[in-house]
């Protein structure tokens, strides 16, 4: 039986303590020996921004004032065709910059593998050390990452950003992390990372990119725990010819143009300095979708939860707010929900109120009457329950969405496990009645809710 490791706490007395001024291999850009972020929205310019501080690290162009060796761990871009000729067209000595692989042995057979962080951490410190690395660019900064890593989570994200400043600290190291911004508008680019907050807290410096009417880029220093003062650089993207091995090819490459007095906020702010239109649950949804599409229903609510967004209900406005989504599957049928394909404008919650609508978990019957759009489709009458043996008759939920419980509004993600039982659990008279009407006529109800009207039937669709 193995023993127990003893943990021991340590008083360290400040006096002893050597203290050391900051260190910069980019003045107030990239301090060295920690993690710095370089985040904007995709497809902007931040590999291209990344290849050119690699470039002017090899070639002691930085403010450290020497040449450093590079490691540049690259996971979206091929490193033939497209990540390598862009460090060329920089001016990067190539003696300098280095590739990772990885490989498992299995069966006397090696076999190529992704990082995996913070799996592969010991084996990526040993490389820095024996390779005298300066500089290790992540690109993106989340694909390295285990999938045991949950990005939206600050707990979990730390287990891989901590390690980083450690290990730079210990090995004067400076990590660059490429991520990305979601689609809502802010001043606050914390905000706009997507995933968990830790991104941006751990992080000692964050460069926010954005680009102009112009295509001009913005750089700017948006945290600056340890600048002098926050700073914005201004540049633009110009094509080079690069020489390989099959023969000449253009590739872009950064061209730096001085600094500015504009800040890369005005570019990523909507136009009143707010949020825009959305909601905070729209905009942390839209985010999330964007990032998980296909979440169940019921782990989108945790989330949210986790986060402390908003509501369930909450969460169905937003949702449909954003045209959202949702499909089920499998038995027990499990709502899903995504976005819209190619989303660019905000739908509105009622803009497809005649299109059919699939079945939702409890519509588990089989009918021979053809599928499509009702022809009765705005005689009213015919969703509603004709009868109440009770003499009381279920007001229908605000919010019921497909994959919801038509009477009450719960979610249908869970199975009671007892047949003729919603899936809400709840099996009183209320529910009978009104579930035996919606079947009785071989109907889905669907309903439509706006701040001026209750709810109403607005669509049905024939029972396969």
């Amino acid at each position: 039986m193995s023993e127990q490791p003893i943990r021991k706490l340590n008083l360290v007395k400040a006096s002893t303590v050597r203290m050391e001024k900051t260190n910069w291999l980019k003045h107030n850009f990239i301090p060295c020996r920690s993690l710095t972020l370089l985040a904007g929205r995709e497809g902007i310019g931040k590999s291209l921004i990344a290849c050119d501080y690699v470039a002017q690290a090899t070639r002691g162009k930085l403010d450290n004032g020497e040449p450093l060796n590079c490691l540049y761990l690259h996971t979206e871009d091929s490193r033939s065709a497209t990540v390598t000729p862009r460090i060329k067209a920089a001016g990067a000595d190539m003696e300098r910059v280095f590739f990772l692989d990885v490989t498992v042995s299995y069966e006397n057979q090696e076999i190529g593998a992704a990082l995996e962080l913070p799996r592969d951490f010991e084996a990526l410190e040993k490389v820095i050390k024996d390779k005298h690395i300066g500089v290790v660019v992540l690109d993106a900064a989340k694909s390295s990452m285990s999938s045991k890593i949950d990005g939206n989570r600050d707990d979990s994200v730390r287990q891989v950003l901590d390690p980083m400043n450690r290990i730079g600290d210990k090995t004067n190291c400076a990590f660059i992390g490429l991520v990305h911004f979601g689609k809502r508008e802010s001043s606050d680019t914390g905000k706009l990372i997507t995933g968990s907050i830790a991104w941006s807290q751990v992080a000692r410096s964050v460069l926010s990119v954005a680009k102009d009417e112009e295509n001009n880029l913005l750089v700017t220093n948006t945290k600056h725990n340890l600048a002098d003062a926050e700073i914005t650089e201004l540049a633009h993207i110009e094509s080079a010819t690069v020489v390989t091995d099959d023969g000449a090819t253009s590739v872009g490459r950064i061209v730096w143009d001085g600094q500015t007095t504009r800040h890369v906020s005005e570019l990523l702010q909507s136009h009143d300095d707010s949020d825009g239109d959305q909601s905070d649950a729209e905009q942390w949804l839209e985010d999330f979708l964007t990032e998980n599409p296909g979440s169940t229903r019921a782990n989108v609510f945790k989330a949210a939860s986790r986060d402390r967004v908003a509501s369930e209900a909450t969460l169905k406005r937003a949702f449909k707010a954003l045209g959202g989504i949702s499909k089920t599957s499998g038995f027990p049928r499990v709502a899903r929900w995504s976005l819209p394909p190619n989303q660019s404008a905000q739908v509105p919650p009622y803009a497809n109120t005649r299109e059919p609508t699939e079945p939702t978990e409890l519509d588990l019957h089989k009918r021979n009457d053809p599928t499509g759009e009702n022809t009765q489709l705005d005689h009213g009458s015919m969703c509603e329950p004709t009868g109440d043996p009770t003499g009381e008759i279920v007001t229908p939920p605000l919010f019921a969405l497909e994959g919801d419980c038509v009477v009450c509004g719960k979610s249908l993600d869970g199975d009671s496990g007892i047949p003729g039982v919603p899936l809400c659990g709840l099996n009183d008279e209320d529910h009978k009645t009104a579930r035996s009407e919606y079947d009785n006529q071989g109907l889905i109800p669907a309903y439509l809710t706006t701040d001026s009207e209750p709810w109403r039937p607005v669509e049905r669709k024939a029972m396969r």
